[in-house]
């Protein structure tokens, strides 16, 4: 979100930077994320897309969404109704914080003060645009590539399920969502 929920940027705005690009608009800005995994979603702590990929803003009468250019024809369907406001690279979003779509991790002392880079954009070079959206969730203690990314960046490794495959009790419910002490799988 434009008031500070969705990107917030560490850098100084530049020309063409993505805060001149939505500067003046009051719209909710979505990065739209890719993942085989949706379990591992609650344990979100980073973004990874491709620095030399070109993302396209798109906009509606309602919102912001951000994508990868070549990804865009799959989802056709779904962003009919958006238009193209700009392109731009991905390594001008690299670094960018975002608001996490769960919040059990968002204010967890284990990350706060260890590192500043959870919740940020980062590279990956693992990111394609064969599938999904050219953006990717990371979890990194639910894939390799996750863990090396977050490794690298000095971003802890929280795994919220047990040795059963339940969701823990950091995984606390939400509104209509209940997950805690769930399967995995169930979800």
């Amino acid at each position: 979100n434009q008031n500070g929920h969705n990107a917030r940027s560490i850098k100084e705005p530049e020309k063409n930077s993505i805060i001149e690009i939505l500067k003046g608009k009051n719209k909710n800005v979505s990065v739209l994320v890719w993942t085989t995994t949706p379990w591992t979603l609650p344990s979100n702590l980073a973004l990874a897309l491709g620095r030399d990929f070109v993302y396209e803003i798109l906009e509606n009468d309602n919102e912001i969404v951000i994508i990868e250019q070549n990804c865009l024809g799959k989802y056709q369907k779904e962003l009919g109704d958006f238009n193209k406001i700009a392109d731009i690279k991905g390594e001008d979003l690299l670094g960018y914080r975002y608001y996490p779509l769960f919040e059990y991790f968002k204010d967890d002392s284990r990350l706060i003060g260890y590192s500043d880079m959870h919740f940020r954009i980062l590279h990956g070079d693992f990111v394609t645009t064969q599938d999904g959206t050219g953006i990717v969730h990371i979890a990194p203690g639910f894939g390799e590539d996750d863990q090396a990314l977050c490794k690298k960046h000095n971003i802890r490794t929280i795994c919220p399920v047990d040795e059963a495959g339940r969701f823990t009790c950091e995984i606390f419910d939400i509104d209509c969502l209940s997950l805690q002490n769930r399967q995995v799988f169930e979800t």
